[in-house]
């Protein structure tokens, strides 16, 4: 069963609300231990999200490990704030304090080039 990573790119939108359900489902059943790449995201919309959150919630009942990246794409960073799902806490379900919307992963970075 093992690891597996899953790594998104383009636009995570409701067009493709689908393939990204069957994704997650198929990785829920074949991994102990999944890992969400979403470095090179360029768009994310709240049906993304709301994706997200219940995959996670799922691996906590099955007892898996579901996360996201460190290194997710700042469009995705800004999707989760505009959203509000960035939070200090997480549900009820964190229990480990593993919740994938922690508010520092989330914080916009100060831009340093001048601009």
């Amino acid at each position: 069963m093992g690891v597996r990573i899953i790594r998104f790119t383009g636009e995570l939108t409701i067009s493709r609300a689908d393939e990204m359900k069957s994704i997650l489902l198929e990785s829920l059943e074949g991994a102990e231990h999944i890992e969400i790449d979403l470095s090179s995201l360029e768009e994310a919309d709240l049906a993304c999200l709301q994706l997200l959150c219940s995959a996670h919630r799922t691996s906590k009942h099955l007892g898996k490990f579901f996360g996201l990246s460190d290194n997710a794409a700042g469009s995705f960073k800004k999707a989760v704030r505009t959203a509000g799902y960035a939070r200090s806490s997480g549900c009820v379900l964190d229990t480990d304090n593993q919740c994938i919307w922690k508010e520092e992963r989330f914080r916009e970075q100060a831009n340093h080039d001048g601009r």
